[in-house]
């Protein structure tokens, strides 16, 4: 059994096609961050370098090392950030030299295991002149070399490239898989199911936080902020904001978490406005939201869910992320009585 959380039809196709010996030389796995692509990638590579008779066994030296991530045959080839880069390019990308050097590896016969593994984090990230050497060495493929492509989408990777790959997408896993998943782990049952709703699909965050404790603590903290924003006026408002600010939402991967934890309210406030209160993710919230919910226009709420999906792209883009805070606290809706004081 491979330990997977969801993507059963992904797993069963890949388990056909080494059962039957048929597997691809290059696969591209799709799907959102934290869904679980990088786990799948390191499974199969333990499939096809396991030694025991049911593959993978996860105990052998060889699953071991790949687990570990220290197992001469599988590499795993991460974007190059800025600085890494000898011409000090203003983003992270694999460059050409790190395919060449996998070129170089992929020539060699495998060291201790079955096959050569190379799995490309990120790879929407290959730049062009990457991602034309990358496309030789796939119109190529060498016998005992698996290649696995890792992005959010297949269009996300230049068409050349996805069509020489057998593309699997990998989708939101269910809130009741991953609930599951964390009971496992032991947490008690009420703490997984708000971490499972919370993970919107992706079994890799909902482990973080598990292993992390100070994602959920300042999780807590924002809703509980964020709750109280609707009844200040513009002062108050600036000045949450610039307390985010001041505990590093300067970066953009902090301001995308703040933007996350803001939309998942409001999704919420949505749902209570329409009816659907089990549609709830923050339970522990439940009360409060409610409450709220009942304040506000449901025109109010939409419009500020729409203002949220363009601020987490502004967050991709060259926008300032204390700039984008202040301007998600002037487009906040009011309460009637914060209304009533303009």
């Amino acid at each position: 059994m491979w330990p997977i959380v969801g993507h059963n039809r992904a797993v069963a196709y890949l388990k056909r096609s080494l059962d039957s010996n048929v597997l691809s030389h290059a696969y591209l796995f799709a799907g959102p961050k934290n869904v679980g692509k990088m786990t799948l990638a390191l499974v199969l590579a333990q499939a096809v370098n396991c030694s025991a008779s049911e593959k993978p066994c996860g105990e052998c030296p060889s699953c071991l090392k790949i687990a570990a991530r220290n197992h001469p045959d599988v590499q795993v080839i991460k974007p190059l950030a800025a600085e890494e880069a000898e011409d000090k390019k203003a983003k992270s990308e694999i460059i050409i030299d790190q395919v060449r050097t996998i070129q170089h590896w992929a020539s060699l016969p495998p060291y201790e295991g079955r096959y050569r593994v190379f799995i490309f984090e990120q790879a929407e990230l290959l730049n062009e002149a990457a991602a034309n050497c990358l496309l030789k060495v796939l119109e190529e493929p060498l016998p005992n070399v698996l290649f696995i492509l890792l992005a959010p989408s297949t269009g996300a990777v230049p068409e050349t490239v996805a069509s020489r790959c057998q593309n699997l997408s990998l989708k939101p896993v269910s809130a009741e898989e991953i609930e599951n998943l964390l009971l496992s782990r032991g947490l008690a049952p009420d703490q997984a199911g708000v971490l499972a709703r919370l993970a919107d699909g992706a079994p890799g965050w909902a482990l973080t936080a598990l292993e992390q404790n100070d994602i959920l603590t300042s999780r807590a903290e924002r809703v509980e902020k964020f709750l109280g924003l609707v009844n200040q006026d513009y002062e108050g408002r600036f000045e949450a904001a610039e307390e985010l600010a001041g505990k590093g939402a300067q970066g953009r991967s902090d301001a995308a978490g703040i933007i996350r934890d803001l939309k998942v309210l409001w999704r919420d406030l949505l749902m209570v406005k329409i009816g659907h209160v089990d549609g709830i993710i923050n339970l522990d919230y439940r009360d409060k939201i409610m409450a709220l919910g009942n304040r506000l226009s449901h025109v109010d709420i939409r419009a500020f869910i729409t203002v949220l999906t363009a601020a987490e792209e502004w967050v991709g883009c060259n926008v300032n992320p204390r700039l984008i805070l202040e301007m998600l606290m002037l487009d906040m809706p009011l309460v009637d009585k914060v209304r009533a004081k303009r």
